[in-house]
Formats: structure tokens, C-alpha cells, sequence
């Protein structure tokens, strides 16, 4: 009789344990990171933006939370480019105290929360190693966000892993400290209330430009692409230019061929394998997407 007991409650415990994993998408969360790259004696880059969840997406019977980029980008010093854009950026789902990124070649590990004391923290995009060296956890504390209690993971170095949140560069950041990049996590916040840190800095992000807006009326494919991406709008607009942006900031003018009034296909050639935000002129607006060249 005691042994079933001792059983019942160890299995409730289990059930209970497993059962308050909050759900982190939910609350409309909102992550606000300021980025800073480049030289303070000649051109520096500024990109202050914010992640934020609007929508699901379903890909393969499996159901993702679209998480979107806004943000503003400018230079100061010997450069002067400036831009805004709002892109949908990546699509994530959560298992249990998991974060996975979609890819077409099988979903990403970005985060794994279920660590203790003494645990290496698992190498992803997000988490990278510490110069070939796993960051190993060393303490954990507890902070409230909502209504429930987070972990906080000190993982040496000034590395901090945040459950459900990221770390302290970010959602979907590299967490090292880069000397020609480098970004902060400003601030976390559920229904508009700050959580992390207490600094009581604004979460929500508004636009310089008034031109900006939302890539998702238009399609643009393949996406990784090679050699050539395929630009359809969704209206009669005549595409001035296109410039490319990389992570750096760094601009590049592309090419491309006019195919007939919406459809448009774009030289990639000159552009290196990388992430890339594209910036397309057009008569009456500006549509700024996000591309992965191979």
C-alpha cells in the first residue's frame, strides 16, 4: 500500500510539474533588442528593433507562431543609410520546455530549458559555443513573468539563459559578444507589462518611416535561393530599385528583370551565401522582406 502511494505520488508530481509549463507565445509577448556594429571613428550602425507573435502558420501538420522583425535601422559617422521595415521573420514552435525554428530540412533546436546545474547548454544558432567550449550551467534562480516563475540560468562568462525568453542578447540572437556586432536584449514584456529586465525601457517599437509596410502582401520565392528570386506583388506597383542589406548593414544594389506588371525576377549573384533584408522601392511605398541567399 505505501509502495502504490509513494507511486501516485510520484506520478502526480510528474503530471503537476510538466502541467505548469507556461505557454511562451502566449500574452503577446514582445522582446526589444538595440544592435550596434561597425566603427565609432568612421560609420556606425544602429538597429533597434523588436520580435513580436501575430498569427499561426501550418507547415506538415505541425502548427507554428509567426514571429515578426520591426524595426529601424540607420547609420551615423562617415555613412548615412536609414530604414524601417516590419518582415515576418522566422516561425517557432514550442515543446514542452523546448523552442524548435522551423527549416525546410527539419526543425531547429533553439532553446532547451529543461537544464540543471552541472548541464552543458546545447550548441544551436541561438547558443553558440564559447570558442569550441559548451557554457556550462552554474546557478539557477527564479523570476516572475505573468503569472508564473521562470529559471534563470547563469552559464559563466556574463551568459545568461532566460526560459522562454532567450538570453540577454535576444530571442533569436548569437549570444556572443562580437567586437563589429554586438546587442542587447532592452527588455521582455507580456500584455505591454515589463518583466525582464526592470528597467522599465518600452518594449513596443514605432516606426521613423511612414512609408513602411508589411511584406506579407507580396510573395517572394525560393527562399533559401541560389542564383535568382522571384518577386510577385500583389498590385500593378512599378519597382524602382532593390538594395540588399546584410547583417552587418552593409548595402548592395541588385539587378533585375521586369516580367511583366506584378512579376519580377531578381539577380542574387553578386551576393555572398548569408541572411539578407531586402529593400524594395517602389512609386508609393517601401516592401522590405528577408531572404536567405545559398
Amino acid at each position: 500500500m505505501k509502495k502504490l502511494l509513494l507511486l501516485t505520488t510520484i506520478c502526480f508530481c510528474i503530471f503537476f510539474s510538466r502541467a505548469q509549463v507556461p505557454d511562451y507565445f502566449a500574452n503577446d509577448p514582445k522582446w526589444r533588442i538595440d544592435a550596434l556594429s561597425g566603427n565609432l571613428m568612421t560609420c556606425l550602425k544602429h538597429d533597434n528593433y523588436m520580435y513580436y507573435v501575430m498569427g499561426d502558420s501550418i507547415v506538415n501538420s505541425t502548427t507554428y507562431k509567426k514571429i515578426y522583425r520591426r524595426g529601424n535601422y540607420y547609420e551615423t559617422g562617415t555613412c548615412s543609410n536609414s530604414f524601417s521595415y516590419d518582415i515576418i521573420h522566422s516561425l517557432l514552435r514550442q515543446d514542452s520546455l523546448e523552442i524548435w525554428k522551423y527549416d525546410p530540412t527539419g526543425d531547429m533546436l533553439l532553446f532547451d530549458f529543461d537544464l540543471q546545474i552541472g548541464d552543458s547548454v546545447p550548441v544551436t544558432s541561438a547558443t553558440a559555443d564559447n570558442g569550441g567550449l559548451p557554457y556550462i550551467v552554474s546557478a539557477i534562480d527564479t523570476f516572475l513573468v505573468g503569472t508564473s516563475y521562470r529559471k534563470k540560468f547563469d552559464c559563466g562568462n556574463g551568459m545568461i539563459l532566460l526560459e522562454g525568453i532567450g538570453h540577454q542578447r535576444g530571442l533569436i540572437d548569437d549570444w556572443n559578444f562580437h567586437m563589429d556586432w554586438n546587442g542587447d536584449l532592452v527588455c521582455f514584456s507580456l500584455t505591454d507589462t515589463v518583466y525582464y529586465p526592470s528597467l522599465n525601457a518600452p518594449c513596443d517599437l514605432t516606426l521613423n518611416s511612414n512609408s513602411i509596410i508589411k511584406s506579407e502582401g507580396i510573395k517572394f520565392y525560393p527562399n533559401p535561393a541560389s542564383e535568382k528570386l522571384t518577386v510577385d506583388l500583389n498590385s500593378a506597383e512599378e519597382i524602382i530599385s532593390i538594395e540588399a542589406f546584410d547583417v552587418l548593414g552593409k548595402k548592395f544594389f541588385l539587378p533585375f528583370e521586369i516580367q511583366n506588371n506584378t512579376h519580377y525576377l531578381v539577380e542574387l549573384k553578386k551576393l555572398a551565401t548569408g541572411v539578407y533584408f531586402l529593400k524594395l522601392n517602389i512609386k508609393t511605398s517601401t516592401i522590405n522582406v528577408r531572404i536567405v541567399k545559398e
